[in-house]
C-alpha cells in the first residue's frame, strides 16, 4: 500500500498574501493520508481566538493529535460572571486517516535570549495504526534563532526517537494482573520501531548540524547513517541533495522542511516532492510517499 505523508508549517493560517485563511492551508495537504503541521495555534486574538487544532480535525475529518510546550492563560469572565477557562498555545499536530493509538508531546531544549525572540519548541509523537504496519510519526519544529540550540534540540529529538520503543508505553499492563480494572483492561503496547520524522527543522542540508540528522557527509558517497539513525527521505527519493526550496527568503530561499525515516523504512521511499504553488503559508508543503509494509532487503 502506498501511503502519502505531508509536512507543512502553516504559519497559523497566514498566507504569502498576508491573509488569514486556515482552510486554504489545510486544502493544500488534505489529499495526504498522514499530515504533520507546525505553527498550529489555539485561542490567539490574531486568529479570532479559534482553536485551530479542533478546526483542522473537523475540516479533515481525521484522527488528530496536538501538542504544545507553549501554554499561556487566555481565559476570560463572561457576562454572567462565569470563568471561561481557555489556554493560548502554539504547537504541532499530526492528523491521520487511521486511528492514532497513542501520543506524547516531547519538549525540546529552550534557552532564553536577552536580545532575540524565540519560544518553546516540541515534537509531537503519534503512533498511527496504518493497516498492517503501525508506525511512529513525529511532527517537529526546531528553533530558527540559534544553530547551537538546534544542535541541542536535535540531540534530544534523536534520543526520543531511538529510545521510544523501549520506554514509550503509557503504562505497564499484565493481562489478569491487579492493574486490569484500573486500566479498563486495555493494553498500551510498546511503540513500534519504524518511524517517520517530519517538520520544519529551520536548517538546510548545507548547515553543519544537518549531519546530526542525516549522517556524516562523505563526498560522492552516501552519508554514513548510524544503525539507529535516520535516512534523509529526500535523497532516498533520488532528489538532488541540495535542491528544493520550502521557504523563500531575500537570498532566494532554502529547503528548511524535511522528512527522515528509520533504517527499516529506507527502502519504502517511493517519492518526495515540494508543492511550489501553495500560497497558504510562508512555507511550502512537502509530500512523501512510502510503500507500507516496507519492502524486504
Amino acid at each position: 500500500m502506498n501511503v502519502m505523508f505531508a509536512t507543512y508549517n502553516i504559519q497559523y493560517g497566514v498566507g504569502q498574501d498576508g491573509v488569514y485563511d486556515l482552510a486554504r492551508a489545510i486544502a493544500a495537504v488534505r489529499h495526504a493520508d498522514i499530515i504533520c503541521l507546525q505553527e498550529v495555534e489555539q485561542h490567539w486574538r490574531r486568529g479570532g481566538f479559534v482553536d485551530q487544532a479542533a478546526a483542522v480535525a473537523a475540516d479533515l475529518n481525521y484522527y488528530c493529535a496536538y501538542g504544545s510546550t507553549f501554554d499561556d492563560d487566555a481565559s476570560f469572565v463572561d457576562a454572567t460572571g462565569r470563568v471561561i477557562n481557555r489556554r493560548r498555545t502554539f504547537g504541532n499536530l499530526v492528523a491521520s486517516r487511521w486511528p492514532i493509538r497513542s501520543t506524547r508531546t516531547l519538549a525540546l531544549p529552550r534557552v532564553p535570549f536577552a536580545n532575540g525572540g524565540d519560544m518553546a519548541h516540541c515534537a509531537v509523537e503519534a503512533v498511527v495504526d496504518v493497516p498492517g504496519f503501525p508506525l511512529r510519526v513525529y511532527s517537529v519544529h526546531l528553533t530558527f534563532a540559534s544553530a547551537a540550540l538546534r544542535v541541542a534540540q536535535i540531540q534530544t529529538l534523536l534520543s526520543y526517537v531511538r529510545e521510544a520503543p523501549h520506554n514509550g508505553s503509557g503504562w505497564d499492563y499484565t493481562p489478569g494482573g491487579e492493574d486490569g480494572p484500573w486500566a479498563e483492561n486495555n493494553h498500551d503496547p510498546a511503540l513500534p520501531p519504524a518511524a517517520v520524522v517530519m517538520g520544519d527543522f529551520n536548517l538546510s542540508p548545507e548547515d553543519p548540524e544537518f549531519a546530526l540528522l542525516a549522517g556524516e557527509a562523505r563526498g560522492a558517497y552516501p552519508r554514513l547513517v548510524r544503525a539507529d539513525g535516520l535516512f534523509d527521505a529526500w535523497v532516498r527519493a533520488k532528489n538532488d541533495p541540495v535542491a528544493g526550496v520550502t521557504m523563500r527568503t531575500r537570498a532566494g530561499g532554502r529547503r528548511l522542511d524535511h522528512a527522515f525515516v528509520t533504517p527499516d523504512l529506507r527502502r519504502s521511499v517511493r517519492a518526495m516532492y515540494i508543492d511550489d504553488a501553495a500560497q497558504g503559508s510562508d512555507h511550502q508543503p512537502v509530500f512523501l510517499q512510502l510503500r507500507l509494509p516496507p519492502d524486504s532487503d
